[in-house]
């Protein structure tokens, strides 16, 4: 997958997240430091090593967060996390 194609899932990403007062402020700092983080690996264009968590397993633990009342927003997760497995993020 591009660059172009991340930062399209991202752009989403940060539209549903303006849109959705339902989220706790924890869940929107969760979701910002991740999508921050995302943001400066693609600037990088390198995979995670060593032994800490990869973004895509991170994220997948949130959307199990967000599953049940924001199906939308974990439906952009899920595609995120997919996406930067397969890149080796």
């Amino acid at each position: 997958m591009s660059n172009n194609a991340l930062h399209d899932i991202l752009d989403s990403l940060h539209k549903q997240l303006a849109s959705l007062p339902s989220l706790t402020p924890q869940n929107i700092e969760d979701l910002k430091a991740i999508a921050a983080e995302i943001q400066a690996t693609l600037e990088k264009q390198s995979p995670s090593t060593g032994n800490s968590p990869t973004l895509s397993s991170r994220i997948s633990l949130i959307v199990e967060d967000f599953e049940t009342n924001h199906p939308q927003l974990t439906q952009t997760l899920s595609t995120l996390a997919e996406r930067l497995a397969d890149m080796g993020i």
